[in-house]
Formats: structure tokens, C-alpha cells, sequence
């Protein structure tokens, strides 16, 4: 499995006389991968009937909302484990904390065995032609913070974007 990348420059502008260039490589979007092809691919590799593999995969969609409606972490072998998190406002007295203050539910991927050696051996491809790559034809202009800091991502111009962010459970989990 291979990451498609490319190379990128942007210009930070915290002090409008002096701003600064750095460079790295972005991700770039790569196909996805349908229901349909999943089923296809689930159906191969379990000798299955398509009625059956069809059942097996909207059985675990199903539960998997169910328990998360429940609020529990569901683990999911070697895939991994899932759990469910929300963020919340701050408030200025405990009375007028409540559940009208959360902001946003989501979930949270940590990595089982199994797709943690998936990942330690994805390879990287570039993909950009040999003509791009001698040339400078991606810059952004930020006047936030792009770091893992989870703060303001800035404003930018230009085609990429700012990946900056973290978790914020602290944990090593990837967001979903």
C-alpha cells in the first residue's frame, strides 16, 4: 500500500517583515473504496455467499452503532478499538454546566496489532510529475498556528492545507 504525496511550501506571516518559509510533504487524496468493492473483497476472502457476507457487514454496522448509542468502546480484534468521545464548552459556574454544552460527539480509533503492522509498512509515492517536482507551484500563506497544538489553523491562501490538530484526549488515537 502506497501514500501519495506531494511537496509543498508555505509561508508563516506572524511578523508581516520577517515571515518565514517551510516545506513538507502533503497528503494527497487517493480513491475510496465503495461498499460495494468491500463486500466484493469480504465475499473472496470468507467463502461466503453474497447474502450471507451482505448480512455479516450490516449486522456489524448495526452493533457497532447500537453500542456506541450506548456509549460503550467496542474492540474490534486486531483492527482495533473504537471509542466514542464529545467535546464540550467551557462554562464560567458548574450551574450552568449540562449537556447543552457539548459541541460535538465523535469517534476515536486506537489501532489494534494488526492494523498497526499494516500501517509500519506503507511505502510513500510521490505524485507529482517530474516537471512539478522542480518547481515551487504550491504555497500557502498562514497567519495561525499549524502545529499539533489543536489551536487556530490560521487563514491561508493558496491549493494545500493545514493538518495541524491532535486528538485531545490525549490518548494515541486517530480521530474518526
Amino acid at each position: 500500500m502506497s501514500l501519495i504525496y506531494k511537496k509543498t511550501a508555505s509561508v508563516l506571516s506572524f511578523d508581516k517583515e520577517k515571515p518565514v518559509t517551510y516545506y513538507k510533504l502533503q497528503q494527497m487524496k487517493q480513491s475510496k473504496v465503495t461498499y460495494d468493492q468491500l463486500k466484493r473483497d469480504v465475499l473472496r476472502a470468507s467463502g461466503l455467499s453474497k447474502t450471507q457476507t451482505q448480512a455479516a457487514i450490516e449486522g456489524l454496522v448495526e452493533s457497532l452503532c447500537h453500542f456506541m448509542e450506548l456509549g460503550h468502546t467496542v474492540q474490534l480484534g486486531g483492527f482495533g478499538t473504537i471509542r466514542p468521545i464529545f467535546k464540550t464548552k467551557a462554562q464560567d459556574s458548574m450551574d450552568k454546566v449540562g449537556v447543552d454544552n457539548v459541541t460535538r460527539c465523535k469517534l476515536i480509533l486506537y489501532p489494534g496489532k494488526d492494523l498497526k503492522a499494516t500501517l509500519k509498512n506503507i511505502t510513500f509515492e510521490s505524485g507529482e510529475t517530474d516537471e512539478s517536482d522542480s518547481q515551487e507551484n504550491e504555497t500557502n500563506t498562514n497567519t495561525g498556528n499549524t502545529g499539533n497544538t489543536g489551536g487556530n489553523s490560521g487563514t491561508g491562501t493558496g491549493t494545500g492545507s493545514n493538518n495541524g490538530g491532535s486528538t485531545g484526549d490525549g490518548g494515541e488515537g486517530m480521530q474518526i
